[in-house]
């Protein structure tokens, strides 16, 4: 498949909305995109547009960016924004110095080029969420971006660390606090928890930005940047100290300062020079008259409460629109409003082979939605009006990881291999009793007619061994993806996979879930499964899906455990074994950690316990007490080295077969 960044059809929809692609750079480095008013160059392999893997979603994160730089060069006051920056450097305030008591003391410090980084950093959060608020609630631009531009967010929300372990973690809270104040700008539903030593400073924070973020004047704005630089400058003082400390040279503090922020030197829509394009106008003037004429009177006149729940409606809005479609069928939901958009999406997908093994493929999917909507019945009323999406990655793409799945066998300890032979050695013997040959028997053996001794016959007859089924489900939400816990994950379903290839009697599904944006939810979130290897529709390319498996979203545990337990009981092998490798505990829209949804996996647990289901839950993640507390401690597996987790899990396989 063609990348779409670099194709005709990105530049063709680029061009539908009358933005001139000549100013329009792509580039490599440690920066997301940024524009400087004139160009907008943006990183393609950024690590936001990296981590997701249907092409289509790189597609629309990358438009996001796009879209989001293009709402600086609309709406944000580069002249005003340079003397801001000018201001500072010669240990000035602008527009007007702050009311604050820290005020005299910082003006010492605003030459400093850490400071300067720092200052670079909250200004651009409160820029950020006005430009957004001024394109969620633009009929022009909403039209094409508020959902990439909510995509991305999400995704940056789902990376984001916990902010009790940053505050934990770092050796100043300065980076925590300016972190998770670009998490609440980010996400209308902040959910992060803030140390109690803190939680007054930030409160204090969230007022400056919801009070000065959504003004159209760009001076109050600034006033806000003051008075959050104000507000965090004790914290400063202390993180300036620190890096000097740590280096003797100014620039070096400056860009550890920009390091620990995850920004590049270029990363802002106040960056100076940077690569040049062709010197017409990004946007002409008639794109630009067209766009600001469509901006609602209301949005730039209303009281900034109002604002704020405009900002809220066209966020929601945007959310339930961006819902993936399965299987490779990427397409945009919503397309009544934005069909331009699902036109776009299609001829991205218009050079995938429409051949009889991709039509077989789409055939056997819709066979897999049907038996799992069956098994989808019996979700539990906490799921009532969750929809269920079954997600394949379609063979082309599955491809791609094949030789990322021949890394992770590499990993594989020999131990795996040694074990799933002698198993089978034994499964075999087990399989195979009575007398060898004798004169009388069940079945002549033709190349023994010879034989004076009369011993003509085999007496030979197969046991049938009760067999061992299999089904693995892997948390897939976003915590996952730290500190090599997916990774792990991968490692532990590989080892599985190869070692029941080789034993007979045995079978495995391998699945994993997180949450998608749904507009047919009551919540506006729906359970997404990941069939990475079916019983029934195993291919040769598993192994490539395997490796794919990406962590993103919540997770809504009790709906794939009841599924993907209902799919086990239906198995013929007399002995089931349930495994569920996960990080943390529940949490979704609307459903958290809490007595109800504890006590309904616990229920659940107990169900399948009943209907001869080994249920056995791996804990990986910094929950394990919760996850303790939930399954019971005969079902709990304390994983504190990752590297051991294949191991105990083959030990719990081996041990049901030996009992046969």
């Amino acid at each position: 498949m063609s990348d779409p960044v670099n194709n005709g059809n990105f530049l063709r929809f680029v061009q539908e909305y009358g933005i001139s692609v000549d100013n329009l750079i792509f580039g490599e480095g440690n920066f997301l995109a940024y524009t400087d008013g004139d160009i907008v160059k943006i990183n393609p392999n950024n690590h936001i547009t990296e981590s997701f893997v249907p092409l289509l979603i790189k597609y629309l994160s990358i438009i996001g960016l796009k879209g989001h730089e293009l709402g600086h060069i609309l709406f944000t006051d580069f002249e005003e924004n340079k003397k801001y920056f000018q201001a500072l450097k010669e240990c000035e305030f602008y527009p007007e110095k702050p009311v604050h008591k820290n005020a005299d003391e910082m003006k010492k410090a605003l030459s400093n080029k850490a400071f300067l980084s720092i200052a670079k950093s909250v200004e651009n959060i409160l820029e950020d969420r006005y430009v957004e608020f001024k394109i969620h609630t633009n009929k022009e631009l909403s039209y094409y971006f508020s959902e990439a531009l909510i995509l991305n967010n999400l995704r940056m929300e789902d990376l984001a660390p916990s902010s009790n372990k940053e505050f934990a973690n770092s050796k100043s809270p300065l980076i925590p606090l300016i972190n998770a104040l670009l998490c609440y700008c980010n996400s209308e539903n902040f959910m992060q928890e803030i140390p109690a030593t803190f939680s007054e400073l930030f409160e204090k924070m969230k007022e400056v930005v919801d009070r000065c973020a959504f003004e159209d004047d760009i001076k109050i704005r600034l006033c806000g940047a003051n008075e959050l630089l104000c507000l965090l400058f004790p914290y400063i003082q202390e993180y300036i100290s620190i890096t000097e400390n740590t280096s003797s040279d100014d620039d070096k503090a400056g860009q550890k300062l920009l390091e620990d922020l995850g920004l590049s030197d270029n990363e802002s829509h106040c960056a100076e020079g940077g690569e040049k394009g062709d010197p017409k106008k990004l946007i002409s003037e008639s794109t630009r008259k067209k766009i600001l004429e469509a901006a609602s009177g209301e949005a730039s006149t209303a009281p900034p409460d109002k604002k704020r729940d405009e900002m809220r409606r066209a966020v929601e809005n945007a959310k339930k629109n961006l819902s993936q479609g399965n299987y490779g069928e990427l397409l945009l939901k919503g397309s009544k409003e934005n069909p331009k958009a699902k036109e776009a999406a299609s001829r991205v997908f218009s050079d995938l082979p429409k051949n009889k093994a991709n039509l077989k493929e789409i055939q056997d999917m819709k066979k897999l939605r049907d038996e799992f909507e069956v098994y989808n019945r019996n979700k539990g009323y906490l799921h009532a009006g969750i929809p269920l999406v079954l997600h394949r990655d379609m063979d082309e793409h599955a491809k791609k990881f094949m030789s990322s799945y021949k890394d992770i066998q590499k990993r594989i300890s020999p131990y795996a291999k040694q074990l799933a032979n002698l198993l089978s050695e034994r499964i075999k013997e087990i399989q195979s009793v009575g007398t060898k040959y004798s004169v009388f028997g069940r079945k002549i053996v033709a190349s023994r007619l010879y034989r004076d001794d009369k011993d003509f016959f085999s007496d030979k007859k197969d046991i049938e061994v009760p067999g061992l089924s299999i089904c693995l489900l892997i948390d897939l939400s976003g915590s996952m993806s730290f500190f090599g816990r997916i990774g792990a994950a991968r490692l532990a379903a590989a080892t599985l996979y190869d070692f029941v290839k080789i034993v007979p009697s045995m079978e495995i599904g391998i699945y994993g879930f997180n949450t998608v944006c749904s507009d047919k939810s009551v919540t506006g979130e729906a359970t997404n499964l990941s069939v990475i290897s079916n019983f029934d529709y195993e291919n040769s390319l598993d192994g490539g899906r395997l490796a794919a498996m990406d962590a993103s979203s919540n997770n809504r545990d009790g709906h794939a455990i009841a599924v993907c337990c209902e799919k086990l009981i239906s198995r013929n092998f007399k002995n089931k074994l349930f495994i569920l490798i996960s990080d943390g505990a529940p949490c979704a829209w609307d459903y958290c950690y809490c007595d109800q949804v504890c006590k309904e996996l616990s229920g659940l647990k107990k169900k399948y316990q009943n209907k001869g289901v080994k249920f056995i839950t791996a804990a990986i993640g910094d929950d394990k007490e919760a996850i303790k507390k939930i399954y019971g401690a005969e079902s709990f597996l304390d994983i504190k080295n990752l590297k051991a987790l294949p191991r105990k899990l083959l030990n719990i396989c081996v041990e049901m077969m030996d009992n046969v």
